[in-house]
């Protein structure tokens, strides 16, 4: 950002020798440069953080149903378990989109500030992650939410069992693209220059 500043100074001079004498100086209009490199920098970082955090929430919250959530489930009886999974599924849907959603903007945004930088580690680093949090996108609305759709219109147990071992299958998937988005998102951020 170009901003003017005015600037007011005492200008001294020598009038005798071994004698200064001050004068109230001259008013100067400067032009000056704020830190748009440094301003920019603090974007870029803060920007990665953030995306950092949502990653992980992301991620985080993904593992805990794999390794807590569904062996809990499968520990349950049939009908217990079916109703107990139709209650469950929706409400991880309605907590994770808008972390997904800000996850994948502000990875895109950090990679768009770094785009000047094409040879960089954390611009490269930031466009992996990104990808990833993109394919986890994408399988989870092209495979992961018409088995979800599938599943809470399912009656019978057998039917549900199906469609869930499908699931697991899929959600093991995003939960590894989910994990090596953060750790591509966490290399990003550690390859910016301080």
């Amino acid at each position: 950002m170009v901003g003017v500043r005015v600037i007011r100074f005492w200008r001294t001079y020598p009038t005798d020798p071994g004698r200064w004498r001050k004068s109230p100086g001259r008013i100067f209009r400067a032009v000056e440069q704020r830190g748009t490199r440094s301003s920019l920098r603090s974007v870029r970082r803060h920007l990665r953080a953030t995306n950092i955090v949502l990653s992980g929430l992301v991620a985080g919250g993904d593992v805990g149903s794999l390794v807590a959530v569904n062996p809990s489930l499968k520990a349950l009886p049939e009908a217990d378990r079916m109703a107990a999974g139709k209650v469950i599924n929706p409400g991880f849907g309605r907590i994770m989109q808008p972390l997904v959603i800000a996850q994948i903007i502000t990875g895109a945004s950090s990679v768009l500030l770094t785009a000047r930088e094409p040879s960089s580690a954390a611009f490269r680093f930031g466009v992996g992650a990104t990808a990833c949090n993109l394919a986890m996108l994408a399988v989870t609305l092209r495979a992961i939410a018409p088995i979800n759709a599938e599943m809470q219109a399912a009656d019978d147990y057998a039917t549900y069992s199906a469609l869930r071992e499908r699931w697991d299958q899929r959600h093991r998937a995003r939960v590894a693209l989910e994990v090596a988005g953060l750790a591509l998102a966490a290399s990003a951020a550690a390859a910016l220059e301080p």
